[in-house]
C-alpha cells in the first residue's frame, strides 16, 4: 500500500477513537440544570403556573414551554401530579396532562398530600333577619369532602356546626416518633419549676419559685439560662425566645445564654424570630427611626432601612419598602425578588403568588414572573 494512503487510514482511525472517547465522557458528565443548588428553586414543581394573555391560567415547564392552555379562571401549584383549578367559580382537579380528575364542583379546594386532598362545598343561607318565614329561602349549609388521587370523593363532614367550625378530616395517628416534641419530658425532679410552658425545639421557658422571673430548661431539665434576669421568654424557635428583660425587649439564644438582639426596644413587636418553613433562622428587629433590620442568627445585620419585615419561607424573607411594596430577601440579606409587588410574599415549594395592580400570578425564588407581559 503506499505509503500515504497508509498515514492518511492511520490518522482517520485516530479521529475516530478520539471522537468516540468525546461522547462517552460527556454523557457521563453531569449537566446543570435551572436552579440547580438553590433548594427553593430545586423544590419548585416541574410544571408552573403561567398566566396568559387572556387572563386565564395555564401550566408551563421551567423554560415557559406551554404544556396546559390557559383556560382555567384560577389554579394552585401542582401537588401529587395534581392541580386544583377553577373555572367559573367552582374548583376542580386536573392530573398533568390537563384531563378532569374532578370535574369543577366545589367552593373550595386543598393542595394533595400524603395521596388526598380537601375541599368545601358552601351554600350561602338565604334567609334575612331572625325570623324569615319565606319557604323558599334557605339557612345554608356547608360540606367537606375527601379526595383521592384516582378522583373518588367521599363526603367526610355535612353537620353544618362541625364543619363551621372547621372540624380536621380524621387523620391517622401519628407514630411515636412524630408526637415526640409534642409530649412532656419526664417531670420527676421539677418540683421547683412552676408554670412551665412545654417544650419547643429542645428548650422550655419556666417560672422561678416566686414566679417573679423567668428561665430556660432543656430535655435533661438542666436550667440553661437562670433565673433573675427575664421577666418574659414567649415565641421559642430552636433555641431562640423573644425576651423582656430590665430595660426593654430582645432575643435570647438560649442555646448559648446570649443575647443575640439587645434587650432595649420598648414592645415585643419590635422583635421577631423568622423561622417558620425556613431551614437557616433569621432574625429582625426595629430600629429607632422605624425602620426594621433583618440579621443572622448572632445578631449580624445583614440589611436594614426596610419598613416591614414578614416571616421567613424558604429561606426567603418578605419585606416591604417606604413605598410599601413587597419583595423578598435571601438568607444573605440579598435582594433576590425586587420590591414592586402589593402584598406580603411567601414561598411553597419554590413559588410565591404576588398581586400586581388587578394581576395575580406566581413568581419563582429568582423574581421571575410566570406571566404573558
Amino acid at each position: 500500500m503506499d505509503p500515504l494512503m497508509r498515514a492518511l487510514l492511520w490518522a482517520l482511525l485516530l479521529l475516530a477513537v478520539l471522537a468516540c472517547f468525546d461522547q462517552a465522557r460527556a454523557s457521563t458528565e453531569p449537566t446543570e440544570t435551572p436552579g440547580s443548588g438553590d433548594p427553593a428553586l430545586e423544590s419548585a414543581p416541574d410544571l408552573i403556573p403561567y398566566l396568559g394573555a387572556n387572563g386565564r391560567f395555564g401550566f408551563v415547564d421551567h423554560r415557559e414551554t406551554l404544556v396546559i392552555p390557559p383556560r382555567f379562571d384560577d389554579v394552585a401549584p401542582f401537588s401529587e401530579d395534581r392541580a386544583a383549578v377553577k373555572v367559573g367559580a367552582r374548583w376542580g382537579y386536573i392530573d398533568r396532562d390537563g384531563h378532569w380528575i374532578v370535574r369543577p364542583r366545589f367552593s373550595a379546594a386543598s393542595d394533595f398530600k400524603g395521596g388526598e386532598a380537601q375541599a368545601t362545598l358552601v351554600r350561602a343561607s338565604t334567609k334575612r333577619g331572625f325570623i324569615d318565614i319565606n319557604p323558599f329561602h334557605t339557612k345554608g349549609w356547608i360540606k367537606r369532602y375527601r379526595i383521592e388521587a384516582n378522583g373518588r370523593v367521599s363526603e367526610w363532614c355535612s353537620d353544618e356546626l362541625s364543619c363551621a367550625a372547621g372540624s380536621p378530616a380524621p387523620q391517622p395517628s401519628l407514630p411515636a416518633k412524630a408526637k415526640a416534641e409534642t409530649v412532656p419530658a419526664d417531670r420527676s425532679g421539677e418540683s421547683d419549676f412552676v408554670d412551665w410552658r412545654g417544650f419547643v425545639d429542645g428548650y422550655a421557658s419556666v417560672f422561678s419559685p416566686d414566679r417573679r422571673t423567668v428561665g430556660v430548661i432543656d430535655r435533661t431539665n438542666t436550667v440553661v439560662v437562670g433565673f433573675g434576669k427575664y421577666g418574659d421568654l414567649r415565641y421559642p424557635a430552636r433555641g431562640f425566645f423573644v425576651g423582656r428583660g430590665r430595660e426593654g425587649w430582645g432575643i435570647l439564644d438560649a442555646s448559648r445564654d446570649m443575647e443575640v438582639v439587645p434587650f432595649t426596644h420598648a414592645s415585643f413587636e419590635d422583635v421577631r424570630i423568622l423561622a417558620e418553613g425556613s431551614s437557616q433562622l433569621l432574625l429582625a428587629f426595629r430600629e429607632d427611626a422605624g425602620s426594621w433590620c433583618v440579621t443572622d442568627a448572632a445578631g449580624k445585620p445583614l440589611r436594614c432601612g426596610m419598613s416591614s419585615v414578614w416571616g421567613a419561607h424558604e429561606n426567603l424573607v418578605a419585606i416591604k419598602d417606604d413605598q410599601s411594596l413587597w419583595g423578598a430577601l435571601d438568607a444573605r440579606g440579598r435582594l433576590v425578588v425586587p420590591c414592586r409587588y402589593d402584598r406580603a410574599i411567601t414561598f411553597r415549594r419554590g413559588l410565591a403568588r404576588v398581586k400586581q395592580g388587578d394581576l395575580e400570578f406566581y413568581i419563582d425564588a429568582r423574581g421571575h414572573e410566570f406571566r404573558d407581559h
